[in-house]
Formats: structure tokens, C-alpha cells, sequence
């Protein structure tokens, strides 16, 4: 149910009519599933008809269960999309009002007679978000009711003043949930269901439960030297914030329906596309040269996954994953728009490092640079080490060997030398010298 920011190539695209060539793709694919940095699905379609389906790894890798396109991955904070979905059906039926202040629906909520349901659909509440929460470890892979949760988000208070910024909070679309059951007397998943999944006939679709491998339920992980299992949310916990279960296949069946006006107005779907803080009311911009394709992505666990829709090529891609490395669900969705609009692309297969917190302690610490006025922060969290510009969000560091780290999302290399504490930075084809 974290938030990964989708970085995509922006340069100029000459012309959107290609023959597509998979056979690329295809390599990459083959080369990340024989080095073992990838397990998951990819299914692109167009007018509904699949250009190119893949699913490699495990679904189950102690027993060695190989993956299919009809395993079921977590796919997140996806979620959020069907939730904003319902929402809009709400507002389609007069049922509620986008500019409603939800003191109606949570009196006891901080803020609610200021906080609107807009708010809580683009993340401006500034309700605190509950799964950042400094004890949420301890509890989150146990069952919780939805008044259990709700009494956490009325104790997390408030972090700011109702819209006037963006903060992303799983809090803001569990509320949503709690909103739909209250306006329809019905349980939310009963309403996933009947208003999106069955009438698309998204039959691997659902909202999840404990993960089952004799049901085809994929379980995450985590690349520590091989596959390491992750620990698994109980999804009472994640709900209608992030608890959904689907294929990449069937993800593609949602937001071509979104899009074309199978399950709300295209008025609808026109204000879920408006961006405030480049976040739209549960969707997010994809950005692919001169292109842009709305949708989603999700965290959860150890599962990764991303789905959008380009709305004038008719073209949905999905990507779900089971192997936690969100930067290259990214590498494989700008492989995948490359493919499709003959565009050249180039991701090396990067084995990384694995490092003890030891190892990692001698680039821990503060650097500048006389070329650049962001200062950089090296520091070590949750065994992970991260770097932070100046005013900017703390990326993770992948170790390649010889003191060499990538942050692939954003194609940033950083060279240390222990010895003489410096670092040289490279970016966009520019380098720069930091010292320690």
C-alpha cells in the first residue's frame, strides 16, 4: 500500500504508428527470470485483444510452483482505483456530493466537518496515515475490524490543514470504504464485486484473504541470497486502501472498462483525471515521451504491480509481481511502451549486492559538492541503505560491488571511495564529485 512514484521516459515520440516487435522484451524477461531478479506477470492489450502475455517465476518457490497467468498476485494500493470507481458511481446516483464535508459519515474524525470526500479521494485530508504508523509491524499481519482501524486513524489525528497540500494516506481510502458501506448498506466487497468484477467477468479477481497456493495465490518475496519469503498483511488491514487480489490480465479488463465508459460517465472519469500535486482522484499519470497514460500502482509485501491505460491508442498494460523491486516493474513497463511504439530501450540485468549494516556504515554520512548545491544524506533504514538530496525523498540504493550503488527508477549511479570519503554521482549523462 505504498506509494512508488512512476518515473517514465519523457522525451519527444516521433510518430504512434509502429509494427510492434515483442522479441526484445522477450529477452529481457528471459534474462531477469534466469538471473532470478524477477517473478510476476505482464499482459498488454489493445480493443481488448492481447498483444503480449508473460509470466515468469514462482507463485510458490519452496515448492517450486511455477507462476502462471492465472495466478493471483496482491496488486496494493490498485485498489484505491476501484474504490475512487465506486465513489464516482456514488456521486453518478446523487448518492453523496465531491464537496461534502464527512462529518456526516465520521463524527469523530479530526477535521471532519472541514474534510471533503474530494479530500480523501486526492490524498489533501490531511488525515495521518495509519500504515506509517510507528507500531503498525507489530499489528498488521493480525485481523482487525474496520471500527478497530478506524478508531487507529481518529488517534493518528492530523497532520495538516485540509487541502492545502498532498500527502499520500492509506487512511483516506480506508474512510472511503467505510463511506460505501454506509451509503449502500451493503459490504464493500460485495460491491467490488457486483458493480466492477462480475459484469467484466474478472473472474481472478477478488478482494483477498489469507494467501492460498492450492487456490493459485502467489506468495512474496524478497531477493536476500535466493527468494526469501515476506510476512504477510492481513488484508482486513488493507481493505479498500489496498486488499485486492487480481492478474495482470484482468487488470487490463478494469481500466479499459474505466476508460471507455463501461462503469461510470466519461464525466467521471474526466474528474478522476484531474490532477492536483499530479494525483487525479485515484489515479495517477503515466508518462511515456510525449504520451501519458492514467492509472495505478500498488505495494504490498513483497508484491509490486502498475497498471495503465493510453487512452487514444486503446492500450491497457498491466504488471504484477511477486518479487519486491519496484524499479523494475518500472524498467519492464517503459520495455513494454517501447515495444509497443518502436521506441529504442536498454536495461541491463543488474545482480545486486546483498551488504550487512556493517558493510554499509563506511558511506553513511553527509556530502556536497562544489557542482551542485544539493547537498546528499547516505544513511541505513530497515537494513536498506538510502540516499536524500536537500528537499528531495529518500531513494533506496541497490549494491552492484566495489562500492558502487544504482537507483534504477531514476537511472542514478553512485560511485564511493571510502578511503579519500567521496562519491561521484551520475545522472542524465552528467557526473558530478560529492565529498564526504
Amino acid at each position: 500500500m505504498k506509494k512508488i512514484v512512476v518515473l517514465l521516459s519523457l522525451f519527444i515520440l516521433q510518430s504512434a504508428a509502429f509494427a510492434q516487435d515483442w522479441q526484445k522484451l522477450d529477452v529481457y524477461l528471459n534474462d531477469l527470470d534466469r538471473q532470478q531478479q524477477f517473478m510476476g506477470s505482464i499482459n498488454i492489450q489493445r480493443n481488448g485483444k492481447t498483444l503480449y502475455q508473460k509470466t515468469i517465476g514462482f507463485a510458490d518457490v519452496e515448492s517450486k510452483k511455477k507462476a502462471d497467468s492465472a495466478t493471483h498476485f496482491r496488486v496494493g494500493s490498485i485498489t484505491k482505483t476501484f474504490t475512487a470507481t465506486l465513489i464516482m458511481k456514488a456521486i453518478e446516483q446523487l448518492k453523496i456530493n465531491p464537496d461534502l464535508p464527512v462529518k456526516k459519515f465520521f463524527s469523530t474524525l479530526p477535521n471532519a466537518e472541514k474534510i471533503t470526500v474530494r479530500h480523501l479521494l486526492q490524498h489533501r485530508s490531511g488525515i495521518a496515515n495509519f500504515t506509517a504508523s510507528t507500531d503498525y509491524a507489530k499489528w498488521s499481519k493480525q485481523p482487525k475490524t474496520k471500527q478497530e482501524i478506524y478508531e487507529i486513524i481518529v488517534k493518528g489525528g492530523s497532520n495538516f490543514e485540509p487541502g492545502s497540500k498532498f500527502e499520500y494516506s492509506n487512511s483516506n481510502y480506508f474512510l472511503l470504504g467505510m463511506m460505501l458501506e454506509i451509503i449502500y448498506h451493503r459490504p464493500y466487497d460485495q460491491l467490488v464485486s457486483n458493480v466492477i468484477l462480475e459484469p467484466l467477468e474478472m473472474v481472478h479477481s477478488r478482494l483477498g484473504s489469507k494467501i492460498d497456493p492450492f487456490n493459485n495465490d502467489a506468495y512474496s518475496y524478497s531477493k536476500q541470497n535466493g527468494w526469501k519469503k515476506e510476512p504477510e498483511t492481513d488484508l482486513s488491514v488493507a481493505w479498500s486502501a489496498g486488499a485486492l487480489v487480481s492478474t495482470a490480465e484482468d487488470l487490463n479488463l478494469f481500466s479499459a472498462a474505466l476508460f471507455t465508459g463501461k462503469l461510470v460517465k466519461e464525466s467521471s472519469v474526466e474528474m478522476m483525471k484531474t490532477l492536483t500535486d499530479n494525483y487525479g482522484l485515484g489515479l495517477i499519470p503515466i508518462p511515456f515521451y510525449d504520451k501519458k497514460a492514467f492509472g495505478h500502482n500498488g505495494s504490498i509485501d513483497g508484491f509490486q504491480s502498475l497498471m495503465g491505460y493510453m487512452e487514444k491508442d486503446s492500450l491497457a498494460f498491466a504488471i504484477t509481481s511477486n518479487s519486491s523491486n519496484p524499479a523494475l516493474v518500472n524498467n519492464l513497463t517503459i520495455a513494454a511502451l517501447s515495444s509497443y511504439y518502436n521506441q529504442p530501450f536498454n536495461f541491463n540485468v543488474v545482480i545486486p549486492v546483498t551488504l550487512s549494516e556493517k558493510e554499509m556504515a563506511p558511506y553513511v554520512g553527509d556530502y556536497s559538492s562544489q557542482q551542485m548545491p544539493l547537498k546528499i544524506n547516505v544513511f541505513v533504514k530497515d537494513k536498506q541503505l538510502f540516499a536524500q538530496a536537500t528537499g528531495q525523498s529518500a531513494f533506496p540504493l541497490t549494491a552492484t560491488g566495489n562500492g558502487n550503488f544504482i537507483f534504477e527508477q531514476a537511472n542514478i549511479n553512485m560511485s564511493f571511495n571510502v578511503k579519500d570519503k567521496s562519491m561521484v554521482l551520475k545522472q542524465g549523462g552528467k557526473e558530478f564529485i560529492y565529498q564526504k
